[in-house]
C-alpha cells in the first residue's frame, strides 16, 4: 500500500495563527489540519457536531465551543449551517485556507499543463474546471460538429478556390488535415490558405496526387510528384530499364 506524503507543516503560520487560541483550541485545530489534510478535497470538509467531536476527541459541547473559538479569532474559514433550516442537519464546514490555496494551485498547473499537450497534439480547447471530481473535457480529433471544439473557428477558415471545389479534392483534403493532426503539426488558418493558394495554382488533379504523395511518405509538406518507371520491352523478357530523370535523388520541388 502507497504510504501519504508527509504533511507539510508551516511553524511559523501555525504559531502565529494559534498564539490567540486557548490551549484547549490549538490541541482541536491541531486534530482538525490533519483530518483536512486527509479529506477528499483537501482542506475543506463539511461535518455535522458529532463527526468534529470524533475527530477533535472531545464531547459536542467541547467541540462546539472549540469551532466558534477558531471562527471568532479567524484562524479558519467556519461555517456553520442552522439545524432549523431544512435540509442542513446542522452540519459544520472548516476550511483551511492555506491548504486551498495550495490545492486550487495544484489545479492551474494541471490544467495549464494539460492545454500545453493538447495544443502540441493539435487538440481542441480544454474545458475549464474548479471543481476537480469533475474531468476536463476534450475530444481527439477535433468534433467538426462541435463548434466549440473546432481547431480553426469558422468565420476563420479561408475558402477553397473554385478550381478546387470539388468532391475528390475535398476528400484528400479532409485526410490532408487529419494527418498534421496526427503527426502533432496542425495547420494555422494562414497555412490553410497558403497552402489551397499553391494548389489551386496546379490544379484538382495534380492536388490531390500532391497530397496522397505527402501522406503515404509522412510529410509535412507538399510537394510537386514527379513520376518515374521502371518498363520491359514489349517482346517480353527481361527488358531494358528506363534510365531515370537527371537530379532524381535531389530535392524534389519546394514544400508548400
Amino acid at each position: 500500500m502507497m504510504r501519504r506524503p508527509p504533511l507539510e507543516w508551516w511553524f511559523e503560520d501555525f504559531e502565529a495563527d494559534t498564539r490567540c487560541l486557548s490551549v484547549k483550541a490549538v490541541g482541536g485545530w491541531v486534530r482538525i489540519l490533519n483530518a483536512l489534510d486527509a479529506a477528499r478535497l483537501r482542506g475543506q470538509d463539511t461535518l455535522d457536531i458529532e463527526g468534529w467531536a470524533a475527530i477533535i476527541g472531545a464531547d459536542k459541547v467541547t467541540s462546539e465551543s472549540i469551532l466558534q473559538e477558531i471562527k471568532r479569532r479567524k484562524v479558519a474559514r467556519v461555517t456553520f449551517c442552522n439545524a432549523n433550516v431544512t435540509g442542513c442537519n446542522g452540519l459544520v464546514t472548516v476550511v483551511n485556507r492555506r491548504m486551498e490555496r495550495e490545492r486550487k494551485e495544484r489545479q492551474a498547473l494541471k490544467l495549464r499543463v494539460r492545454r500545453h499537450r493538447l495544443k502540441r497534439r493539435g487538440n481542441g480547447p480544454v474545458r475549464d474546471c474548479t471543481d476537480p471530481r469533475a474531468r476536463a473535457v476534450s475530444t481527439y480529433p477535433t468534433d467538426p460538429t462541435d463548434p466549440t471544439d473546432q481547431q480553426i473557428k469558422k468565420k476563420e477558415q479561408p475558402e477553397v478556390p473554385p478550381e478546387l471545389n470539388n468532391a475528390t479534392f475535398a476528400e484528400a483534403w479532409n485526410r490532408w488535415l487529419t494527418h498534421r493532426r496526427e503527426i502533432r503539426h496542425p495547420l494555422t488558418a494562414s497555412t490553410v490558405k497558403a497552402q489551397l493558394g499553391k494548389l489551386a495554382a496546379v490544379g484538382s488533379d495534380a492536388a490531390v496526387k500532391m497530397i496522397e504523395q505527402s501522406i503515404q511518405n509522412g510529410w509535412q509538406g507538399l510537394f510537386p510528384v514527379k513520376e518515374h518507371t521502371r518498363g520491359r520491352a514489349a517482346g517480353g523478357g527481361r527488358g531494358v530499364e528506363e534510365i531515370p530523370y537527371a537530379g532524381a535523388n535531389e530535392t524534389i520541388g519546394t514544400e508548400l
